[in-house]
């Protein structure tokens, strides 16, 4: 595991640490080849919790790619194996709603896809050089598919 932040307000700890990889005896060490991507992410990040102007919680960024075989993981497309997506939550700025909201009336970040999980923001980022973020914004619905736009999870928008 990598010591030290990664930015001025993520950590390593943050970037690596998974319950389920802890509890399945995963080693999610980020490759030292990776490290540029996920400090690309990083900044991604400082630039979300400015403008929310309140810390986040991270709850899953990186996952190596036995973690994302997992079931509960399994997604051939997920950004997380190539450090480009973080899950997170701030609590003092409000609900995953309120953040996506802001997120996307600011027309300040640049994103591949805005996801509302409901309990949690995806945020995601193509880091590869040149790339033409999607700006794609989807809601989980309650049969874990996704719709277009800010829904509940009915598929009702918001």
């Amino acid at each position: 595991m990598h010591a030290g932040n990664i930015s001025d307000h993520f950590s390593w700890y943050e970037v690596e640490y998974s319950e389920t990889a802890e509890r399945s005896g995963i080693d999610n060490t980020v490759p030292v080849q990776m490290e540029w991507i996920i400090s690309k992410t990083a900044m991604q990040a400082e630039k979300i919790r400015a403008l929310l102007q309140a810390p986040m919680k991270i709850n899953s960024w990186y996952r190596c790619p036995d973690l994302q075989k997992l079931p509960q993981f399994y997604n051939p497309t997920s950004q997380h194996p190539r450090g480009e997506a973080i899950d997170f939550v701030s609590t003092a700025f409000g609900t995953p709603v309120d953040i996506c909201r802001k997120i996307i009336a600011s027309g300040l970040i640049k994103f591949d896809q805005l996801i509302l999980e409901h309990s949690w923001v995806h945020f995601a980022f193509n880091s590869t050089p040149g790339a033409v973020q999607r700006m794609e914004v989807l809601s989980l619905l309650e049969n874990k598919k996704y719709a277009k736009g800010l829904t509940n999870l009915q598929g009702v928008p918001l």
